[in-house]
């Protein structure tokens, strides 16, 4: 929505990972991030 890009919520996040049933997993380094393929597959 234009409203979410112009007024975006502030967060550490930095990469998420979408899982294959529709739901995401998000990171704030990227190790974290590789870790969670690492966990839930790629």
């Amino acid at each position: 929505s234009i409203k979410a890009v112009l007024y975006p919520t502030e967060t550490d996040y930095l990469f998420f990972f979408s899982r294959g049933d529709g739901s995401h997993i998000f990171a704030k380094t990227y190790e974290e991030h590789l870790k969670n393929q690492e966990l839930y597959g790629r």
